[in-house]
């Protein structure tokens, strides 16, 4: 399974911010209705872990503990979907200075 599509669900890939051990990390733009935009943070599980099904439930099991965490410190879940074979996550996006 290979995927290159700069679409993931309704977001349009902006830029890859982050690759971890389980999952890459971009910035999107979420184009809706009427020229709604707002920018988010998709979160989707690496290709080469797609069709490990341990992965893909470990993936799937963090969002559902993050969805349940209402805090102003800790970012929202948008939805959690599946395009192209691959689970992701649509996250709030907070604009800033990284960390590093």
């Amino acid at each position: 399974m290979q995927s290159t599509s700069p679409i993931v669900g309704r977001y349009h890939l902006v830029e890859r911010l982050a690759v971890g051990g389980m999952a890459e990390i971009f910035l999107a733009c979420e184009k809706g209705a009427h020229g709604l935009e707002r920018m988010v943070v998709i979160k989707r599980i690496l290709p080469t872990l797609a069709e490990d099904e341990s992965f893909v439930e470990m993936f799937l099991q963090e969002a559902r503990v993050a969805a349940g965490i209402h805090h102003p410190n800790v970012v929202a879940i948008h939805e959690l979907g599946e395009s192209d074979g691959y689970p992701y996550m649509a996250l709030e996006y907070v604009a800033g200075s990284t960390m590093r």
